[in-house]
């Protein structure tokens, strides 16, 4: 009985120490993101999983470009340059490779499943079985997560 009060009392607190946004900031132009609702939209993060040797990963980066035409500022892109196409030759002798990426890449195994891939936001949405997601996907669960975004405000503002 005590955990109950507890915890309704945390949610009050929650609840009524949320901000109301009078006048939410909206791009100049409103070309960007959902122009139609109630605040921008949070800002989404994009770690694009590449190497500058791929010869696959070009598709991808056009659709990095349009996502962030679309979506201006609230997408955050990362290239993150790790596995066998991010390795240097005499083509290629720059190095794009850092410690951090490589880590990330032994964590989630993305060069394992091929390039291009992507994970937004570090979420393993409903119906994947893990975070990484193909360059064919990233626009439908960004359009999701902008939507959803706007419905928790919608219900916090009740």
């Amino acid at each position: 009985m005590l955990k109950i009060k507890l915890i309704s009392l945390l949610l009050i607190g929650i609840i009524l120490s949320c901000d109301v946004i009078e006048d939410p900031i909206k791009e100049n132009d409103n070309t960007c993101g959902d122009e139609n609702g109630p605040l921008p939209i949070r800002k989404i993060l994009l770690e694009e999983y590449t190497g500058h040797r791929c010869p696959n990963c070009p598709p991808a980066s056009v659709k990095l470009q349009e996502l962030i035409d679309m979506y201006c500022d609230y997408i955050v892109p990362i290239a993150v340059h790790t596995g066998y196409f991010a390795e240097t030759n005499d083509d290629f002798p720059a190095d794009y490779t850092t410690l951090t990426g490589d880590e990330l890449d032994a964590f989630y195994s993305v060069s394992n499943q091929g390039f291009p891939k992507g994970i937004i936001n570090r979420t393993i949405f409903d119906g994947e079985t893990d975070a990484i997601l193909s360059f064919n996907d990233w626009a439908s669960y960004i359009h999701l997560l902008s939507k959803l975004f706007h419905c928790l405000f919608n219900i916090l503002e009740i």
